[in-house]
């Protein structure tokens, strides 16, 4: 295949793939613009000029309320967040913030049904966790990224350093000088650019993690490159937390994926030689990650954390990177980055029947590359009867959201 071969040539030259992608795009993107720009045999509902972004988090609580960044005509924020009722498009509650991402936003995440944290900046980097109900606010002093399921830990790094390490991922706000001058270094050891995972319950920090601390329990890291903390996530019982050491030397990312036991205070370094890009877990002992173990191709793998045993996942579906987001051990959602057509899908990949099904193909526009390409990023709605999407096919940003019930009742 086209897209793979390239895609294997030039992965380690991100100026030139992106030359090279932009131009056979430009030319096969007139028959993707010739089918429809929406096909799919699912019930879908269009929330126009709205954006969520990343894949780990639900957008949609389990009341028919959906969690959006207001973006304007011209495809800017407007500054505001919002929760609408799907039902009747109601506006049920909205906020603003000066914090926002091209890729993740402002990372605004429901903790429960009527509770929603993000970020915001004032001087300084600032996390608001808000009952939408009855409006008590919480303010803690510095960047959120994750938050675990009962709402009791939450991660933080420094998005100064995420942003200048991978762009689209930073915010275009005003840093103190502790801040900027940390970030000129090419690895930090300075306490603002550690992990931290944050104990909301007592008020205090449960660990904490620096860069330099996890060098020498990481392989395949580009030891010369520019290195940031990235990607966490909790498991669903809040024991594990994964997150990613990476390092950018401009031309490409290498990673390690790092697993935190909260319970035994033990850190575990998986085998990602490297390269490892999205991933989400399926349960307490296993997460689906796009990959390269050693010895081992780019590709769908399962990790299990209680034995270390690495499960590669052979489809012919399955060959490029895509963002996971499971809905049990047995089976997650994923989705492609646009082909030479500029033609993006989303897969339900059921792992019990060992079957990948097609639920949704659309055209994405050519003005959505680079920085300001819109994944689409599949998130199942909290109670896991719908999945929301990102999607530019109309030539704006869009959330849809996707009744996935059936799927599931098979």
């Amino acid at each position: 295949m086209l897209d793979r071969l390239i895609y294997d040539i030039l992965k380690k030259n991100k100026i030139l793939k992106d030359l090279v992608k932009f131009c056979y795009q430009s030319i096969f993107s007139i028959l993707g613009r010739r089918k429809a720009r929406l096909v799919t045999n699912l019930d879908v509902k269009e929330i126009s000029h709205s954006f969520f972004g990343f894949h780990d988090r639900p957008s949609m609580n389990s009341i028919n309320e959906l969690l959006s960044h207001k973006m304007l005509e011209d495809g800017t924020f407007s500054g505001v967040i919002q929760i609408l009722n799907i039902e009747t498009s109601v506006v049920v509650w909205e906020t603003s913030t000066e914090c926002f991402s091209k890729q993740q936003a402002s990372l605004a995440t429901w903790v429960d049904d009527s509770t929603v944290i993000f970020n915001d900046f004032n001087g300084k980097p600032m996390t608001f966790i808000q009952n939408i109900v009855t409006g008590k606010k919480r303010k803690l002093d510095f960047h959120f990224y994750s938050i675990s399921p009962g709402g009791r830990y939450l991660t933080s790094i420094n998005f100064l350093r995420f942003g200048r390490g991978l762009e689209g991922y930073g915010y275009d706000v005003t840093y103190d000088s502790d801040f900027l001058a940390d970030a000129k270094n090419y690895i930090s050891s300075n306490a603002i650019s550690d992990f931290i995972i944050y104990d909301l319950q007592n008020n205090l920090e449960l660990t904490r993690f620096s860069m330099k601390d996890l060098l020498g329990k990481s392989s395949g890291l580009d030891i010369n490159g520019y290195f940031y903390f990235s990607h966490s996530d909790f498991s669903p019982s809040s024991r594990y937390c994964y997150f990613l050491l990476r390092s950018s030397n401009r031309k490409f990312n290498s990673s390690q994926l790092f697993v935190y036991d909260l319970h035994l205070d033990n850190l575990i370094a998986l085998d990602t030689d490297g390269m490892v890009s999205h991933l989400s877990w399926m349960s307490d002992d296993s997460l689906v990650a796009y990959c390269k173990p050693r010895g081992k191709n780019d590709g769908y793998y399962i990790f299990h954390i209680s034995n270390l045993d690495v499960i590669p996942l052979i489809n012919s579906n399955l060959l490029f990177d895509g963002h996971p987001h499971a809905y049990n051990e047995n089976g997650f959602y994923t989705d492609t980055y646009p082909n030479r057509e500029r033609r993006q899908k989303v897969f339900y990949v059921d792992l019990e029947n060992n079957n990948v099904e097609n639920l949704l193909e659309l055209y994405s526009p050519i003005k959505f590359r680079g920085v300001n390409r819109v994944d689409l990023h599949p998130r199942l709605s909290k109670c896991k009867r719908f999945l929301t999407i990102d999607s530019s096919h109309n030539n704006h940003h869009s959330q849809l959201v996707l009744s996935v019930e059936k799927i599931h009742l098979q």
